[in-house]
């Protein structure tokens, strides 16, 4: 259990790589102040196709504090890859889940095309609920 709370799961790594240099990677990264690490004592790859890395610190406050930093941005080969987190124990963030609500709130004059942004919306998700409002100005121009 010690080890278990020094340890994060990282997910969303690049595949085209070799596991050797891969590794090489993750520990450079999680080494570094600016990424909240610090002392890594391990990094181990899960699969032919590593799906997850588990990284192992040398003190807990490492793992919390990599844990709440964020992004997390990989980079490889001219490439960027963001990385998950989470503890061993936790599932892992996944975007494959059902969104059963969600409100958002666009300044449409900070779209060019406004309207034909909202209709190729409306094209490619079809059952995509979209409500307009409208706010009244409430400052007025110099």
């Amino acid at each position: 259990m010690a080890e278990e709370d020094r340890t994060v799961c990282v997910y969303g790594l690049p595949t085209d790589v070799t596991h050797e240099r891969l590794k090489d990677k993750l520990l450079v990264h999680f080494l570094r102040k600016k990424n909240g690490g610090g002392e890594v004592t391990s990094v181990s790859l899960t699969g032919q196709t590593p799906s997850r890395a588990l990284v192992t610190f040398e003190e807990r406050r490492v793992a919390q504090s990599v844990l709440h930093t964020y992004p997390h941005v990989l980079e490889l080969d001219d490439k960027k890859y963001e990385l998950s987190l989470c503890l061993p124990n936790q599932e892992p963030p996944s975007l494959n889940k059902v969104v059963l609500n969600m409100t958002a709130t666009i300044n449409c004059s900070q779209f060019p095309e406004a309207a034909e942004s909202l209709n190729v919306l409306r094209s490619k998700f079809p059952r995509l609920r979209i409500e307009l409002g409208f706010l009244e100005q409430t400052w007025a121009p110099r």
